[in-house]
């Protein structure tokens, strides 16, 4: 599963850490009711991004939805990302703790 696709760099993993924080940040101003989740996986090595790793994160992340839904708890997914550097979705949820 880690063995194919794009070798990422170092560099661009840290890029697209310091996007998901501008993304946050962007998102906590647009939705100031909201609380706001980013979701990713942590993958070891360079590899970050291929067909089998989206297929495990896509299936993460619709039943993760499907718990929400199933508890009423009102989700709305704002975005998602299918970068080389990996997978993430950005949601949010008027549910405060």
């Amino acid at each position: 599963m880690f063995s194919e696709g794009q070798k990422q760099t170092i560099e661009a993993v840290l890029a697209n850490r310091d996007a998901r924080v501008v993304k946050q940040t962007q998102l906590m101003d647009e939705y100031p009711r909201r609380t706001i989740v980013a979701v990713k996986l942590n993958i070891p090595g360079p590899i970050k991004n291929n067909p089998s790793i989206k297929r495990l994160f896509d299936t993460g992340m619709t039943r993760m939805l499907h718990l929400f839904a199933n508890r009423n708890i009102p989700v709305k997914v704002i975005e998602t990302w299918d970068k080389p550097t990996g997978n993430e979705l950005f949601f949010g949820s008027q549910c405060h703790p």
